[in-house]
């Protein structure tokens, strides 16, 4: 991974050199994707779902089915306990400006995000283990039974540790894209910014629905759909909900449901509050 992470922080440097804002926004997703991988415990060891260390695998199921989320260890506390307090960990992940600097060797860089991340392993493993042996849980149904106290146990054992890790992510990921921007010569980018509206508005092309009115909100107790990796509620029939594939697709019974679980509208399909 390391070498992963070298070689697309170089894409990026060479990206943000060119001035190129379809390289720059392709090569920036790529290098994020592998940086938060970096501060994922379970990817520094081979033990990558905690098996090896006898932690309770449920079974293996597919997205959608009702246990996927809670099956191994790994989806569990990368999964399922970021999902359901991913409001408060996000209002408890602090960065400023200084916490942000610039990365001059990202592959030396990485071995020490990997070194911190593998750290924090025994800890999530050890909680594991001893509040399934507290609640009795053998198999899927017994975990089915007791699962929000699972995850309230978990959350208060280790919601520090996941709060650490997902600062650690936004520290790895911004520092990266930073210091590939320094090592560019630090290039306008409200440039890069223009060419990234340009680009958007040419690939449109006229727009038939300018000029209309926005299309009226749904009547009260429609169903809204939203991902799980978004904080975003839609229309079913928005544009954006149907770029969402069926393993991330979360629907609500109403918009009221998906505000009270922390999501926010789309700006664009007006699926009302």
């Amino acid at each position: 991974m390391p070498w992963k992470i070298e070689g697309l922080y170089q894409d990026l440097v060479d990206a943000f050199g060119e001035g190129s804002s379809h390289r720059v926004l392709e090569a920036a997703g790529h290098l994020l994707h592998f940086a938060i991988d970096a501060t994922i415990p379970f990817n520094a060891t081979v033990d990558r779902d905690g098996t090896e260390q006898g932690n309770v695998v449920l079974g293996k199921f597919k997205p959608g089915d009702r246990y996927f989320e809670h099956q191994n260890l790994r989806r569990r506390f990368c999964d399922e306990l970021i999902r359901r307090n991913r409001q408060r960990y996000k209002s408890e992940i602090l960065l400023g400006r200084d916490d942000i600097e610039g990365i001059a060797n990202p592959r030396e860089r990485s071995f020490a995000v990997l070194t911190r991340a593998l750290e924090s392993l025994d800890a999530i493993i050890e909680a594991d283990q001893r509040i399934i042996v507290d609640l009795n849980v053998i198999d899927a149904d017994d975990f089915g039974e007791v699962q929000q106290r699972y995850y309230d146990q978990m959350d208060e054992r280790c919601g520090e540790v996941c709060v650490e890790r997902l600062t650690a992510a936004v520290r790895f990921g911004a520092s990266l894209i930073v210091g590939a921007w320094k090592e560019a010569g630090s290039p306008r980018l409200d440039e890069i910014a223009k060419r990234v509206e340009t680009r958007a508005l040419a690939s449109r092309g006229p727009d038939p629905e300018r000029g209309k009115p926005a299309a009226p909100a749904p009547a009260a107790g429609s169903e809204v759909v939203g991902s799980r990796n978004s904080d975003v509620y839609h229309r079913p029939d928005c544009e954006w909900a149907k770029k969402i594939s069926p393993k991330n697709l979360v629907k609500f019974k109403s918009a009221k449901d998906a505000v009270s679980e922390g999501r926010r509208a789309c700006n664009g399909c007006n699926p009302g509050s």
